[in-house]
């Protein structure tokens, strides 16, 4: 980010003249930077005699430090950090070839953020995460690869003090119903030979008060379900990064029973919706393959991420 946006990342006011005299800069610069700001989408408070703020603070992404911490794991992994583009997964798959083995792209803010079935990811400046790792495969794209993903989150998550932590099939980080992070695979080639997968993860940690009525659906931020204070927004970044990686290359073959510990759908009344039926049943776990099983009046039935979309049955 600019000078002048990290001045002001600690949410206070701070004067023109301060920050003038802090960057070697005049006032009317200042306030070039501040509108530029504003042109971007970034909220940029002014009162008089009390100078500028970012309402809420901000915490910007460091690269250094991203690049660092995941070239210890994967030397020669290409780490890149955008200020504003219209979706980390979308620049991904603008590669049509000459893929690396593994690519990280995180943003700070994103102008079409996507999710599962081309809902919109509301993606706010320097609050929440948004990042996309690509990994290529010989051999085609795993099974169950959202779910493995999300498994490894989840784990992470647990680890940083996240309470209750849990998944909801097919894509989704949940803590008591509020969802607080969601995973989007798209696939590059062959997805039965040479191929790579584009895995987007958005987490909210805090989200601005300004952009949360933008939001269809209840959700939660890390922040206030127990994420450590001392784990700031890159360290969180580069490790949920590392775990994606660490999850899509894993050759394991007890993911079903790593899941089945996160599963928030399990043993609960759910509809499957789809775009001509719905199917009303009891979630009991889920197949090799990833799909879902049902437990309807008619049996078990198997439902794939792309058929339907789930909601629970409060009440049932």
């Amino acid at each position: 980010m600019t000078s002048l946006l990290d001045l002001l990342a600690d949410g206070q006011f701070h004067t023109g003249p301060k920050l003038a005299a802090c960057l070697g800069i005049s006032r009317a610069a200042i306030n070039l930077q501040v509108q530029n700001a504003r042109s971007r989408g970034i909220t940029v408070e002014s009162v008089p005699s009390k100078g500028y703020r970012l309402p809420g603070g901000a915490d910007w992404l460091n690269l250094s430090k991203l690049s660092g911490a995941l070239r210890r794991s994967y030397p020669g992994i290409d780490v890149q950090l955008h200020a504003s583009i219209p979706s980390t997964n979308e620049l991904l798959l603008q590669q049509s070839s000459g893929w690396p083995d593994r690519q990280v792209v995180f943003a700070e803010h994103q102008t079409a953020g996507r999710g599962r079935r081309g809902r919109t990811w509301v993606s706010p400046w320097g609050h929440n995460l948004f990042f996309s790792c690509a990994i290529s495969y010989q051999n085609g794209i795993p099974e169950a690869l959202s779910l493995r993903v999300g498994v490894g989150l989840a784990d992470l998550l647990y680890r940083s003090g996240v309470t209750g932590i849990g998944l909801k099939w097919p894509n989704d980080l949940w803590v008591a119903d509020h969802k607080c992070g969601g995973i989007l695979v798209e696939v590059q080639g062959d997805p039965m030979g040479h191929c790579r997968a584009v895995i987007g993860v958005g987490l909210n940690l805090l989200t601005p008060t300004a952009v949360a009525g933008q939001i269809d659906q209840p959700f939660g931020d890390l922040r206030h379900l127990g994420l450590k204070p001392e784990i700031h927004r890159t360290l969180l970044a580069g490790r949920a990064a590392r775990a994606v990686i660490q999850s899509a290359e894993a050759e394991s073959e007890h993911w079903q029973a790593d899941f089945a510990r996160w599963d928030c759908l399990r043993d609960r009344h759910v509809s499957a919706i789809g775009v001509h039926q719905t199917w009303q049943g009891r979630a009991v776990g889920v197949e090799s393959d990833g799909g879902l099983r049902l437990a309807t009046e008619q049996g078990v039935q198997v439902f794939r991420s792309g058929e339907v979309s789930v909601r629970t049955n409060a009440g049932l």
